[in-house]
């Protein structure tokens, strides 16, 4: 599977999370919604896995966890985004929710 490196932003005030990731030359951006309200979050130490560059497209669903010092998040269609998180969190939680991509 490949993988590339990025970073992600996680504001608590609208429970949104943006990830973003340079994948040949082209920059790929996911916004996230969760479900809940998390704490805010920074990591430039996250990856992307995924199986064809064609999954980064449209609104997809998620689910996964943020812990203490890191985070995975699964969407529908298989790619995974995963961190170390910059600092701990107080707590861990498991999330949910949908995020759009976007391409630049």
């Amino acid at each position: 599977m490949p993988s590339a490196d990025g970073i992600i932003n996680c504001t608590p005030e609208n429970r949104k999370l943006t990830a973003t990731f340079l994948i040949d030359g082209v920059i790929y951006m996911i916004f996230a919604n969760f479900a809940s309200s998390l704490p805010a979050f920074t990591t430039n130490k996250a990856t992307i896995t995924y199986d064809e560059v064609s999954q980064l497209t449209s609104t997809r669903s998620f689910s996964g966890y943020i812990s203490f010092s890191s985070l995975e998040i699964k969407l529908g269609n298989g790619v995974v985004v995963s961190g170390i998180l910059g600092s701990p969190l107080q707590r861990g939680t498991v999330v949910s929710g949908w995020g759009t991509w976007i391409l630049n």
